[in-house]
């Protein structure tokens, strides 16, 4: 055990509000003291501690009512004393109207406190008290005179509130009026638990009564324990947002706060957990009934609780105790030990209920605020707890009884009524039912008209055409909703509309088996009723379709984006149009495709019928960028006797699809002409950078499209094994610069002979330095290429023609 040893000269009452020295025997490191002033009437505005320690002095003001740090280093091996000096007015206990200071040590910083000592002795090795984290709340609502009055003339040789603290709430003494003291718990962490929980609950109702006076309302219904006791445990915050039709980002307590000055008055109940019907049934069972006239909740207040009726149709005294026997000596009304213990901890309440535990959980998924949520939800679905609670009396019945006891006299297997095993209530059976809460709980509750799903939102290509396709729809006057279901990445938020609502799913699926991942997906487009259903490259997605598609077809149209075929080490093509678009096509209402190289493809390759070939859409992707004026290509003819040398751009990843080892090689090859590059390794493992020849520079990749110096150079190289229809080929395109483009994929239906110089996909370096040199030879070449590129990407790949696709793949506009 940690002692604490008060050394000569210090006052008895420790360092908790005087001069004290104070020795702590193996205090290396760090410690923070923590001093609090607490707030009472008469109380200074601050008080002045100092803290010598070590050589070192360190003063610091603590403000009434706030918490105060001060660090102290430690650096002695021997034991280390730290003296407190506090200002006090008066050495004579009983006559000290400005109460005391209270502090804490924790060491090492690590948080964790060092207990508090008290003894009556100076100069005495004193037993350590038990540690008091987080008691600064008692001394806001310490009432001084109410203390000595308990005492009724006991001479004390403390602080009040120090003696409370260190001897008196172990004598059953009360901090202040209206504290309920409650019944003796088992262990001190568990007394001290229940201490703090009744001063925060006089603290709260302190500040309720505050805000209720400045709305006019006052009177003895807000005075007694009933008031703040059951209306936080029974207030429902997401019910009340429900009942009264407020904003979504309404916090619960800017909630309860409105409930407080507006309804409590009016004697509404704080949630469903109060059943008025239920209630009404069991005073009319206890020959009682409900003044006409007075609200329910009110009379449940003051007649109710008194007479200990439940509130709910969900709880039943009986049952709780015949579920938790080792509560039959519990001194208090068992529906408080529910809702003040009995939830957070998951204790059972009824038998033919049972909360199945999250399988797959998030960390908080056990937590006692999930339980707490688990009992709103059940008292919020309609009927739940009425037939929950026609369920138990059934099964109490004589009726249902016999009924058993028949059976067990055909076959002896059936058991006992008292032996029944618990009943399963859809949904709260299911273990996987958290899950798909949590992500329903993220969906708008209006449903959608068009659903757009995407693995995330990165700087790809296939993250901008989502972006595209999202705005298309939106200006089509679809109600959109965007999911993210494989990764949370929202780089280029920018993309989209800012009234369309973007939701990240994956974060509330981090560790659900894959088929779970896809049965909560197919519920969710259910739930949300689209119209139509966009998958633009969501793996998730493609899976879902896989297992469900078949019957999402039936209440939904299905698309789904494919982009290029991906390579394996051994040239191997993978990758979603691989795998995805033959087990998809015959439940798709469309295949979304962004080159006729991948649609021709795909068409040969699985010999597709008229009927099925008809559902691939050839879908040129938009430019990004606002074209200039004029193709830079005339910027940069004019300024290219300004050049000590030419100058080609090249961007990309430094994977293995992107060959920069060809560019490398180029550059070595002409000497002559300044490469600039931006890049990173993406989806490989970094090339070996270390040998970059002198006139090739390598940046991080760019962000926009103004950073480059586009205007400023004379061309740019593009390389690659494989390919789609590159999103940056149709932005340096649209800008009018000279290409040199490998002509794999889709990229001969951007630059051909007429708009570039090709390449044939496995050329080697020579044959791109030969374009190069071609290109850069011929300026008025360059100028009809760059010129010709940029009016087929301004006629191809714009908003417009995108748009008008869309539009005539799905139906006339609103139709989404």
């Amino acid at each position: 055990m940690r002692t604490l040893r008060l050394v000569d000269g210090a006052y008895r009452d420790n360092w908790l509000g005087l001069d004290a020295l104070l020795a702590l025997p193996d205090a290396v490191g760090q410690i923070a003291l923590r001093f609090y002033l607490p707030e009472r009437e008469g109380a200074p505005a601050e008080k002045l501690v100092t803290v010598v320690h070590d050589g070192f002095m360190t003063c610091c003001r603590v403000a009434r009512g706030q918490l105060t740090e001060v660090v102290v280093p430690s650096s002695q091996s021997r034991p280390g004393v730290v003296r407190v000096l506090a200002e006090y007015p008066e050495p004579n206990i009983d006559s000290r109207p400005l109460g005391v200071l209270l502090a804490q040590a924790a060491r090492d910083g690590s948080g964790s406190n060092l207990p508090i000592a008290f003894g009556p002795e100076r100069n005495a090795e004193v037993a350590v008290a038990p540690e008091l984290p987080d008691f600064w709340i008692v001394g806001r609502i310490f009432d001084r005179q109410h203390y000595l009055r308990a005492l009724a003339g006991e001479v004390i040789h403390h602080d009040p509130l120090v003696h409370f603290l260190a001897f008196g709430r172990y004598r059953g003494l009360t901090p202040a009026p209206g504290f309920a003291a409650g019944a003796r718990e088992p262990s001190a962490g568990a007394a001290h638990a229940a201490l703090l929980e009744e001063a925060e609950r006089l603290e709260w109702l302190r500040r309720a009564r505050e805000l209720l006076s400045a709305v006019g309302v006052s009177g003895p219904s807000i005075d007694d324990e009933h008031f703040s006791r059951y209306v936080i445990w029974l207030f429902d915050p997401d019910a009340y947002r429900q009942t009264c039709g407020l904003a979504a980002d309404a916090t619960p307590v800017e909630l309860l706060t409105r409930y407080l000055a507006i309804d409590y008055p009016r004697g509404t109940a704080p949630g469903p957990l109060f059943d008025a019907g239920h209630y009404a049934a069991e005073l009319s069972r206890l020959g009682m009934c409900c003044p006409a006239g007075e609200p329910p909740f009110r009379h449940w207040l003051k007649v109710g609780v008194q007479r200990r009726i439940s509130p709910t149709p969900l709880f039943d005294a009986a049952e709780y105790l015949a579920l938790n026997p080792e509560l039959k000596t519990y001194p208090d009304w068992l529906f408080d030990h529910w809702l003040r213990y009995g939830i957070k901890e998951g204790r059972a309440f009824d038998r033919n209920l049972a909360f199945a535990r999250d399988r797959h959980q998030l960390p908080e998924s056990g937590s006692a605020e999930a339980r707490w949520d688990a009992i709103r939800r059940l008292s919020r679905a309609p009927g739940a707890a009425t037939d929950l609670h026609a369920m138990r009396t059934a099964r109490r019945s004589d009726a249902f009884r016999g009924l058993v006891e028949a059976a067990a006299a055909i076959d002896p297997n059936v058991p006992a009524v008292d032996a029944l095993t618990t009943s399963m209530l859809p949904p709260f059976h299911d273990e996987d039912y958290a899950a798909f809460r949590r992500v329903v709980d993220a969906l708008p509750a209006e449903g959608c008209d068009a659903l757009v799903l995407m693995p995330f939102g990165k700087l790809g290509g296939a993250d901008f055409v989502a972006g595209v396709l999202t705005t298309t729809l939106h200006e089509s006057r679809a109600r959109t909703v965007v999911l993210r279901t494989d990764a949370e990445d929202w780089v280029r938020a920018d993309w989209f509309p800012h009234e369309v609502t973007s939701i990240d799913i994956s974060s509330l699926l981090p560790s659900q088996p894959p088929r779970l991942r896809q049965r909560i997906l197919y519920e969710v487009i259910r739930r949300l009723a689209p119209r139509a259903v966009f998958n633009v490259n969501s793996r998730l997605a493609f899976d879902t379709f896989v297992t469900y598609g078949a019957r999402l077809r039936l209440m939904t149209d299905l698309y789904c984006y494919y982009f290029c075929a991906d390579r394996t080490p051994d040239g191997r093509e993978a990758g979603y149009p691989v795998w995805y678009f033959a087990p998809l096509l015959p439940n798709l209402t469309g295949a979304l495709i962004d080159t006729r190289y991948l649609a021709d493809i795909l068409t040969e390759r699985y010999a597709l019928g008229p009927e099925q070939a008809a559902k691939l859409h050839v879908l040129y992707t938009p430019a990004m960028q606002q074209p200039p004026a004029r193709p830079l290509v005339e910027a940069q003819l004019a300024t290219a006797a300004r050049r000590r040398k030419p100058v080609v751009l090249w961007a990309g990843r430094l994977d293995r699809q992107k060959r920069f080892d060809i560019v490398v090689d180029v550059a070595r090859a002409m000497p002559d002409v300044d490469f600039r590059c931006w890049g990173t390794a993406v989806l490989d493992e970094a090339p070996d950078l270390s040998a970059l020849p002198a006139n090739l520079t390598l940046k991080e990749p760019f962000r926009n499209y103004d950073e480059l110096p586009l205007a400023d150079c004379d061309g740019w190289l593009y390389t690659a094994d494989w390919d789609g229809m590159p999103t940056i080929l149709i932005e340096i395109g649209q800008m009018g610069v000279p290409i040199v483009a490998t002509a794999a994929g889709g990229i001969p239906e951007l630059v051909d002979e007429d708009t570039g110089w090709p390449v044939p996909v496995g050329a080697p370096a020579a044959v791109y330095v030969e374009a190069l040199t071609s290109m850069l030879a011929n300026p008025e070449e360059r100028r009809l290429r760059a010129t010709r590129l940029c009016d087929r990407v301004r006629s191809r790949h714009t908003r417009e023609t995108y748009t008008a696709g869309i539009r005539a793949m799905i139906g006339e506009t609103g139709d989404a």
